[in-house]
């Protein structure tokens, strides 16, 4: 009985010193446990998802620098390509036209190098070495030699027909005047000077007189006196002899002409290559026409020295 009261008193007793403690429903513990446990999980998740997200970002940028890098190397590579090719192109083209240089200089006037045979050595022969030729007489033989004679009867012939015309010419222009003074009714050119020096000349003359004064000065005027002309009309002789220069000239060009198309070891257009090998000349003619001019004044000084020498002895 005692018993039962003193538990009765210690119950009442927890009761009013004990604190109070909340209620919580059936099962709280476990749905506690169960959302830190699902809330963790989901913490965790979306940690790993933001960890992937940080992992594919990085390999898509990563992705897309190797792709960009790798576009970059193409072009790149592309460029190098393309710049190889037209430096490629480029040298081809220099190499041909290089080779189109030394073909055109070869293949002249429709002759290739191995139509041109022996003529080879003319069509390439240095400036230097013709003038050479030329100097030392050596015109009749080899390519060269004979390119060299070509050179000199063209010169030759050249300056023989300019002569010739130039006599010509100065021969009518005495004739013309001579058929002006005729007309004003004068035998010859010094009647009409006598006839001005005295005051003579009739209104007619006089009108025909500034012509005639003309041409005289164009031909050289008068001598001191103003009686005579300065100069004289061309002998008849002297103009023919002019002209059989000329002709001998014409038939130096083509004895040097046929002596290179007989020594030329191919059959072709001889014509062809007779143009070819004066236009390998033609850039030189002046050049040419000073080294002939040169030795034909030293050849002529040389027939005269001995007749100089023979008079010395004499005396």
């Amino acid at each position: 009985m005692r018993k039962m009261k003193l538990l009765s008193v210690l119950a009442v007793s927890l009761l009013v010193f004990s604190p109070a403690l909340a209620v919580l429903p059936p099962g709280f513990g476990a749905a506690h446990a169960k959302g830190e446990g699902s809330g963790g999980g989901k913490g965790k998740s979306e940690s790993k998802k933001s960890e992937s997200g940080k992992s594919e970002a990085r390999s898509s940028g990563k992705g897309k620098s190797e792709a960009k890098s790798s576009e970059k190397r193409k072009a790149k590579q592309e460029k190098s390509a393309k710049s190889a090719a037209k430096k490629k192109t480029t040298k081809a083209a220099e190499d041909g036209s290089m080779k189109a240089a030394k073909a055109k200089s070869a293949k002249a006037a429709g002759l290739a190098p191995n139509e041109l045979g022996k003529m080879n050595g003319a069509m390439n022969a240095n400036i230097n070495a013709v003038l050479a030729h030329i100097r030392n007489g050596q015109t009749t033989k080899g390519p060269v030699g004979l390119l060299a004679g070509l050179a000199v009867a063209d010169s030759s012939a050249l300056a023989a027909a300019g002569q010739a015309a130039e006599l010509e010419a100065r021969a009518a222009e005495f004739d013309a005047l001579q058929a002006k003074v005729e007309e004003a009714g004068f035998a010859t050119v010094e009647d009409y000077l006598q006839a001005r020096t005295d005051g003579t000349l009739t209104n007619e003359q006089l009108a025909v007189s500034g012509d005639i004064d003309t041409m005289i000065a164009d031909l050289g005027g008068t001598d001191a006196t103003g009686l005579q002309l300065a100069e004289s009309r061309p002998e008849d002789a002297e103009i023919q002899a002019a002209r059989d220069a000329a002709a001998l000239a014409g038939q130096a060009v083509t004895d040097a002409e046929q002596a290179i198309i007989d020594a030329w070891n191919k059959t072709g257009d001889a014509t062809a290559l007779l143009d070819a090998l004066r236009a390998r000349l033609a850039p030189h003619q002046t050049e040419i026409d000073a080294t002939v001019a040169e030795t034909l004044a030293s050849d002529e000084t040389a027939v005269l020295l001995p007749e100089a020498d023979e008079v010395i002895v004499v005396k």
